[in-house]
């Protein structure tokens, strides 16, 4: 038989199957649809300014713990393994907190940015969920009033390294030496920056906001306003040059975001080209704006 004849056999093999099998239904383990039913649970927790919820097993018992990053304070909750949680820990955050396992060790560890104003401080997990003040704060007195940190491994060293910033100056990498001692590196990162590996190589880039405009500062470097920036409004690529630095590369111009602020950008192959694509989307405007990476289209 020719290959036509064998394609159409198959085909006719698949619809008999179907036919006779009745209608196929994904089934649960006790029986009807698989339709997803939700209970809320009794428990309530202590409010805050929640800047985001970190799922990780800080005890090393199985199931998922919870921390809670706030404005003020940040509580680690603990699960009992059904879901109940109960309180274990709370330290001081101003800008909240962010997760890693910094040293290496297997468990997850905390870094507060800032515990104090423009310190950052490290809190090593223990193993079983305690946290302890490691006594290895930095900083660096030319990004005063840190708002963020980000543990994210820049030099492909297989520690996670970390980039301090705020909200006018940028931002600033700290390269971990492998045992969560962080120094400060030679990078600077601006503002507004989102990370991906755009060229392939393995190495985190950097898209960077530009728009329209720039934040004053007093001179003790706090942000007091904004002021008109001169040149077309737009995203810039920074490569990593493999080494942690970051290098200028092409510039996105995107009128359509009018402007330019309060955008959430998102990265993912959706073209299935095989390169990382970049989905932007504006906050004031309600506006998106899709740019396809053509690193590969290129290499062709």
């Amino acid at each position: 038989m020719n290959a036509t004849i064998l394609s159409k056999m198959a085909i006719l093999t698949v619809f008999q199957v179907l036919l006779f099998a009745g209608p196929i239904v994904s089934q649960n383990p006790r029986g009807g649809k698989q339709i997803p039913e939700f209970k809320k649970s009794s428990q309530v927790f202590e409010a805050g300014a929640t800047l985001d919820v970190v799922l990780e097993d800080f005890d090393a018992d199985g199931d998922v713990d919870a921390l809670i990053s706030n404005f003020g304070q940040s509580l680690i909750l603990v699960n009992d393994g059904k879901g109940g949680f109960a309180e274990k820990g709370r330290f001081p955050t101003v800008h909240g907190c962010s997760a890693g396992d910094i040293d290496l060790d297997g468990d997850v560890d905390l870094v507060a940015p800032p515990a104090e104003p423009n310190v950052c401080r490290i809190y090593i997990n223990n193993g079983l969920g305690v946290f302890e003040n490691a006594n290895r704060d930095f900083s660096d007195p030319s990004i005063p009033f840190i708002f963020f940190i980000q543990l994210i491994d820049f030099d492909k060293d297989g520690d996670l390294d970390a980039v301090a910033s705020n909200v006018a100056q940028g931002g600033i990498v700290f390269v971990n030496d492998g045992k969560g001692r962080f120094e400060k590196g030679g990078t600077t990162i601006p503002n507004d920056a989102s990370f991906c590996d755009l060229n392939g190589d393995g190495f985190i880039d950097i898209l960077v906001r530009e728009s329209e405009l720039e934040f004053k500062l007093d001179p003790t470097g706090q942000p007091v306003g904004r002021t008109p920036r001169k040149g077309e409004r737009g995203f810039r690529v920074y490569v990593n040059d493999r080494k942690g630095n970051f290098q200028k590369y092409a510039f996105l111009p995107v009128s359509e975001l009018v402007h330019g602020q309060f955008t959430l950008n998102k990265f993912a192959d959706l073209d299935n080209d095989g390169d990382q694509d970049i989905f932007i989307t504006d906050y004031r405007q309600g506006r998106t704006a899709v740019w396809f990476n053509q690193l590969y289209e290129k290499r062709k």
